[in-house]
């Protein structure tokens, strides 16, 4: 109904109508998923594809085939095919941007589309590829265990060398690097040009909030500012983020 009362929708026509968001809902009819206007107009006919998403930036995921073997596209809000689909694998928009992925999720390879469906990072140049950050894309050629991560931006172009053992992703313009494995690995922070701010000397460190990151070292906790100095030398047993001026830290 609308805000005066008035059936949009009657009563029994679908099973299932979702809640609006940016002035279309999901509806199943007969265990099949559609899209309606705020009219109730049907963008998506119920049975056009096999699974459908939320729209996220005013593009939604679709599926068209079974969970193991079908393939992912995009629609938009008047339920055109913005992206073909194609592929075994996609994310939602974010930053303007959707990952997705041809092949299987051991041995295929990832790639990222804009709204246009065009692969701005081109599927085939790395074994994995992260999700969009302020602008830039952990990126990683070689296997989980042993392989170099480094960043992209937009157009697919390295920014960060693929040299790191391990990456975060970039919050309030710095992103957490290792060198190293496991245990043994030192963590640092560089900036989006690469410069290494705080060099890995850490056993470990968190993202930077409120201007301050949390840092682990020979087992107590401190704070650093972004250019590395130790604003709270480590020798708390644990600490949390800083919120409103204040963090909570314990000794023993």
């Amino acid at each position: 109904i609308d805000k005066e009362g008035k059936e949009v929708v009657k009563f029994g026509k679908y099973s299932y109508i979702g809640n609006f968001s940016g002035g279309v809902s999901l509806v199943i009819k007969n265990g099949k998923e559609g899209v309606i206007n705020k009219k109730g107009k049907e963008i998506v006919k119920p049975g056009n594809y096999d699974e459908i998403w939320s729209f996220s930036e005013g593009l939604a995921r679709i599926r068209v085939g079974d969970e193991k073997t079908g393939k992912f596209g995009f629609i938009d809000k008047k339920g055109k095919e913005i992206v073909e689909p194609k592929y075994d694998e996609a994310d939602d928009f974010s930053e303007g941007l959707a990952k997705v992925r041809i092949g299987d999720d051991e041995t295929g390879v990832y790639s990222f589309i804009d709204k246009k469906g065009e692969e701005v990072v081109k599927v085939g140049a790395y074994d994995y590829v992260g999700n969009f950050s302020e602008g830039l894309v952990k990126v990683r050629i070689g296997d989980y265990e042993k392989g170099k991560y480094g960043f992209a931006d937009r157009k697919g172009k390295e920014i960060i060398k693929l040299k790191y053992d391990k990456v975060g992703n970039f919050r309030e313009g710095l992103a957490r690097i290792r060198i190293g494995y496991d245990e043994t690995g030192k963590w640092g922070f560089v900036d989006k040009k690469g410069k290494e701010v705080v060099k890995p000397k850490y056993g470990e460190v968190n993202d930077f909030r409120n201007g301050l990151a949390q840092v682990w070292i020979d087992g107590k906790w401190g704070f650093i500012d972004k250019n590395g100095k130790e604003i709270v030398k480590p020798k708390y047993d644990a600490a949390s983020d800083f919120s409103e001026g204040i963090a909570p830290v314990s000794l023993g």
